[in-house]
């Protein structure tokens, strides 16, 4: 049978299809839409078997059906089945989906529900129907002339199986994309509500929980993880966030949130909570855990509630800015440098205090003044103990003795003078020794910035 004759008995049969008095469930203007060209009978016919499918579609959802409305499920499916019914009779490769069809497919990404059951919804869709239509085919007598009976199943089969497949791809487009806003618009509110905590606004506890998935009433624990820039923006945030899981479980924390330090793919941010505190040696099981990878991090320190989380952050924050001073190590914790971290805020004035107050022995680094500022350092820490300072460095008495003469020879007075400043500027010099010693903070001019832009008093 050529198509004209193909054409003409799936015509025929499809306004053979006896009508049901049924009431769409759909508006007037969106069946006349969806049936478009097809008799009032096979529109009839349609909106029947489409309330069979809603049927078993919603009992098939169960639980889930809760965030899916029966009203808007039902259009969505007779929509579906009009639309199939349609392409038996139209030439029309592509079928638009409807209102609530969309709708139907945001809510699923919105609240979780997996694509799959869509696409399963589908599928007994086009089960009931296809059943139906063949059904309707046994029955069918063509008119005189006519010789379909023989290849109209096979046709029906055809035409209801591609349009389920052109469904699933549409719904899927219309699911995935709704997926990608909702994952920007989590990802905005987890910004907007740490940046409210971190400037100390109050936020309801609810919210917190909802939104970060931790509880401001909890222990908190803040952790800076960065990873070297050239490394492929792919795999360090896979590293990052692997890490922030190691992390967690090293801690035994229920939880962790981590999210990704602006638009930084190379940084992230992790906050880990507890009910209780935070074991003791957090520091070392942190090391432990985070020893592998091409990572390093900064911790803040245990604290408790709103406050608690920001001050954390604050503390991380602080030990990733000495880190990234050139202070070896791969992972760095507040509690162990936080007197470096509040002298050095300002660089620049951190530098004038070591000058001022070690004077030559802050030269530029070489090893005869690193053991020098070595040893005045343990000496102030040992409580100006010659020979607490002897043994902690391994040398003989007299040694110490050489050195403190040298020392205050390029001090310009004695150790005790000032111990506190001295002591200061020593630790100092130690822990950011390559940073600020020999280190020009002065701000240079622009090329452009000549004396025309100078202010004269």
């Amino acid at each position: 049978m050529d198509k004209a004759a193909q054409a003409q008995t799936l015509a025929d049969f499809v306004a053979s299809l006896p009508r049901d008095p049924r009431s769409p469930a759909n508006r007037p203007a969106d069946v006349a839409v969806a049936g478009a060209g097809l008799p009032a009978s096979a529109v009839g016919w349609a909106v029947a078997v489409a309330r069979r499918c809603s049927d078993a579609v919603l009992a098939a959802m169960g639980r889930d059906s809760v965030w899916l409305p029966a009203d808007e499920t039902r259009r969505g499916v007779e929509f579906s089945v009009l639309s199939a019914v349609r392409r038996l009779t139209a030439d029309v490769h592509e079928f638009p989906l409807s209102p609530d069809q969309v709708s139907l497919a945001h809510k699923m990404a919105r609240h979780g529900l997996p694509y799959e059951r869509y696409i399963y919804g589908l599928r007994l869709v086009q089960e009931i129907l296809l059943e139906a239509l063949l059904s309707e085919a046994a029955r069918y007598r063509p008119s005189s002339g006519q010789d379909g009976r023989a290849w109209l199943p096979g046709v029906l089969a055809l035409a209801t199986s591609r349009f389920l497949d052109q469904s699933a791809a549409a719904i899927v487009s219309e699911y995935l994309a709704e997926s990608q806003r909702a994952i920007a618009r989590t990802v905005a509110s987890q910004r907007r509500i740490i940046g409210a905590l971190l400037s100390g606004e109050h936020v309801p506890d609810d919210v917190v929980v909802r939104t970060l998935g931790i509880s401001l009433a909890h222990q908190h624990l803040a952790i800076v993880l960065w990873t070297r820039e050239q490394n492929p923006p792919s795999s360090a945030r896979a590293e990052l966030e692997a890490a922030a899981s190691k992390a967690a479980a090293a801690l035994r924390a229920a939880g962790h949130f981590a999210t990704h330090d602006g638009s930084d793919d190379t940084a992230a941010l992790c906050w880990i909570s507890r009910p209780g505190p935070f074991p003791v040696d957090y520091p070392a099981r942190l090391a432990r855990a985070l020893a592998g990878g091409e990572f390093r991090a900064a911790v803040g320190v245990p604290a408790l509630g709103p406050a608690g989380l920001r001050r954390s952050y604050l503390a991380a924050r602080d030990a990733e800015r000495i880190a990234r001073q050139g202070l070896p190590g791969k992972v760095t914790v507040y509690r162990d440098l936080d007197l470096i971290a509040l002298l050095a805020a300002d660089p620049e004035r951190a530098q004038w205090f070591v000058s001022d107050h070690l004077g030559k022995l802050a030269a530029q680094e070489d090893e005869t003044l690193a053991d020098l500022r070595a040893t005045a350092l343990c000496y102030l820490e040992s409580g100006c103990s010659l020979v607490k300072t002897a043994t902690a460095l391994h040398v003989h008495r007299n040694t110490v003795l050489y050195r403190l003469g040298s020392i205050e020879r390029l001090l310009g007075h004695e150790i005790r003078v000032n111990p506190l400043a001295t002591h200061a500027a020593l630790a100092l010099a130690q822990q950011l020794g390559p940073v600020l010693l020999g280190h020009d903070f002065t701000p240079r001019p622009r090329p452009d910035q000549g004396l025309a832009d100078a202010t004269y008093l």
